[in-house]
Order: C-alpha cells, then sequence, then structure tokens
C-alpha cells in the first residue's frame, strides 16, 4: 500500500509538464524541473511518465517495470531474515525446478517432431 501511494504521488510529479512552465517564468520551470527530477530518485530509478495525463498507462507500465525489474520480490525478501542456508536451500529448488522445466520442454518438442514426421 505505501508502495502504491509513493508511485502515485511521483506520477502526479512526473505528471507536471514544465514546458509550458518555462515560457511563463524561468524560476518555476527549474523547480518543476528539480521537483521532477526528486520524484524519480525517490522511486529508485524507475520512473514513468504520464503522457496527457493518462495515469492509467502510466500505471500499468509502473507495475510491469517493477514486475521486471522484481522489485516486490526483494521487498518481499526483506520483511524477515532468512537464513543462509534457507536462502541456499530454497536456490537449489528453484534451480531444480527450471531444469525439470526445462528437460519437459526439450522432451515434448521431441514427442512433437516425432509425430510431426509421421509416428
Amino acid at each position: 500500500m505505501a508502495l502504491r501511494r509513493a508511485a502515485t504521488a511521483a506520477m502526479e510529479i512526473c505528471s507536471t509538464s514544465a514546458a509550458p512552465l518555462a515560457a511563463a517564468r524561468p524560476q518555476v520551470a527549474a523547480a518543476a524541473a528539480s521537483s521532477l527530477q526528486q520524484a524519480r530518485c525517490a522511486t529508485s530509478g524507475i520512473a514513468v511518465d504520464v503522457p496527457n495525463g493518462n495515469v492509467d498507462k502510466a500505471w500499468r507500465q509502473l507495475t510491469r517495470k517493477l514486475r521486471e525489474e522484481r522489485y516486490m520480490e526483494a521487498a518481499q525478501g526483506r520483511v524477515h531474515f532468512v537464513k543462509p542456508s534457507e536462502r541456499r536451500k530454497q536456490e537449489a529448488s528453484m534451480a531444480a525446478k527450471r531444469f525439470k522445466q526445462q528437460e519437459f520442454k526439450q522432451m515434448l518438442g521431441w514427442i512433437m517432431r516425432r509425430r510431426a514426421g509421421g509416428f
């Protein structure tokens, strides 16, 4: 929930365009640019522009970027301490799972090629 509030606040700051302000008053434009830069720094380097006030599209982009960066998994991993031995066990089980999935895909591909050949 706190992440959503921070992201919404950052998007609101990012949605303000400094271009119309630059023509009116240079000091205000500089202040808007610095607040935009601060908002980008507050989101740990993940920034999303809000084109034409379309917050829904920007929200989808932000969630996609967070998912690609595995931000939530890292945050959930810091909720409680995991012993290094447990972490190694988890990583080994995930590696075994990936290996089994890869083997299954290869076997399935082999079967499909055999069927395509007339067997």
